[in-house]
């Protein structure tokens, strides 16, 4: 799991009145209550402008919360809640209203909601026809009933819950991760209102786990080629530590050619953008070896696959032409170009890879 509850370990929920949902014709409620023991790791003002996740029927979104609490005189604080915001602006509130006005008023609405490891509220919009009410309602919690409620880790019904929560969020926020997975490895992002400091670390670590991953996984098929005599011989220049070179492989096949090969590994599908550095670009147009892509991703079955482009030359030489261009006109005017990362799709008619490979 990438994203997981916050250590608060705690759920709020509840039946969402008329007033929350902005319908009723005796209230002008600008806001909508949470429960006082969750998301007690939040400060008490200055999250007005913070986005959330908001869930609803599958659908993942980033929409500011607008969270705040009242200050009592004695300086401590109370009644948490989320506003509807400034006019004419998108936040949690506004989205739930406007999802419910497009219902019949006897429809009920539900709403949970709680933190994330990564300092993030979660708020998951449901109502009494979806297949989350019937999950939600088999795994004991007791959704009609008035006000605020919460369970937390001492709750028996709290592991399978969370479970079920957790493997929503991560599902519906496939789209994120492999956003993430790619621009964390290009080295292109600061912690910020959508990635916290905390999703980048994490990524990172997951981009390192599963890039070793995929190298074993190669070193494993070469070692069978290897034992049935197809290949002559292999090195793994990354086995024992990261040798900075451009490339993870080098073959030498029964004909005695020496073939060099990189290994781009997702743990998404084979069509995630794969990242390469301007190095690694120039050595495939430099090199007078034949250089290979071997594409390393999860098929449906979670389990890795690989397919194998053995002709990269002529799109890497097209790129190189632009980096020199480029790195010449900075030269220049002085300055330094040291590198540049690259995402490429491997769909492009530019790389031919060759269908999966049966290991």
């Amino acid at each position: 799991m990438f994203f997981e509850l916050h250590n608060e370990k705690k759920i709020g929920y509840k039946k969402l009145s008329l007033a929350d949902l902005g319908i009723s014709s005796t209230s002008h409620q600008t806001h909508i209550g949470l429960a006082e023991s969750v998301l007690m790791f939040l400060s008490d003002r200055d999250t007005v402008s913070e986005d959330s996740i908001f869930i609803y029927e599958d659908k993942f979104e980033y929409i500011d919360a607008y969270f705040d609490r009242i200050q009592n005189p004695d300086g401590t604080f109370r009644s948490p809640k989320i506003r509807i915001g400034e006019r004419g602006c998108i936040s949690i509130v506004s989205a739930i209203r406007g999802i419910a006005k497009s219902f019949d008023s006897s429809v009920q609405w539900y709403l949970l909601w709680f933190g994330l490891k990564n300092c993030k509220i979660v708020f998951f919009l449901f109502n009494d026809s979806s297949s989350d009410y019937l999950e939600f309602t088999k795994l004991g919690l007791k959704l009609n009933v008035h006000g605020t409620k919460s369970i937390d880790g001492n709750d028996r019904i709290y592991s399978a819950l969370m479970a079920y929560i957790e493997e929503k969020i991560n599902s519906n926020g496939i789209d994120v991760l492999k956003e993430l997975e790619i621009i964390t490895q290009t080295n292109n992002i600061m912690p910020n209102k959508k990635f916290r400091a905390y999703d980048i670390e994490k990524a990172n670590e997951t981009n390192k786990k599963i890039g070793r991953e995929g190298e074993e996984f190669v070193n494993s098929y070469f070692e069978k080629l290897y034992k049935s005599g197809q290949l002559i011989s292999y090195t793994w220049y990354n086995q024992e530590r990261e040798s900075g070179f451009p490339y993870d492989f080098s073959i030498q096949d029964n004909n005695n050619n020496v073939i060099y090969l990189d290994v781009k590994t997702t743990g998404y599908d084979f069509t995630q953008k794969m990242i390469f550095s301007s190095q690694e670009i120039d050595y495939i147009a430099t090199t007078r070896n034949q250089y290979c892509i071997y594409r390393v991703y999860k098929s449906n079955n979670e389990k890795y696959s690989i397919r194998i482009c053995d002709d990269c030359k002529s799109l890497s030489v097209n790129i190189n032409q632009y980096t020199r261009v480029y790195s010449d006109e900075l030269e220049g005017l002085q300055v330094g170009f040291r590198g540049s990362k690259l995402a490429i799709d491997p769909t492009i008619g530019a790389l031919n890879f060759k269908n999966e490979v049966l290991i």
